[in-house]
């Protein structure tokens, strides 16, 4: 789970995929990676909305690397 904090307000944080939405999905209220599709990166992009006295804020991005696993217990079978 990807965690921010900071700002001023009562604004909804919310988070995007914005570069790679092929390889996984994110729950957009908590930033849970939801689903893996595939190995490589993708890019998070995470704001806070404004609300009755704060605009929204700048947003800021994080890039997420999954790597492919290794293969174990795959044997023959007699």
């Amino acid at each position: 789970i990807l965690s921010v904090s900071g700002g001023s307000g009562d604004g909804k944080i919310v988070y995007s995929i914005v570069e790679g939405s092929d390889l996984a999905t994110i729950d957009e209220n908590t930033g849970a990676v939801k689903t893996i599709k595939a190995g490589g990166s993708f890019k998070v992009e995470v704001k806070k909305l404004g609300d009755t006295r704060y605009l929204d804020s700048d947003p800021i991005e994080a890039t997420i690397q999954i790597d492919h696993a290794e293969q174990t217990g795959f044997k023959f079978v007699n």
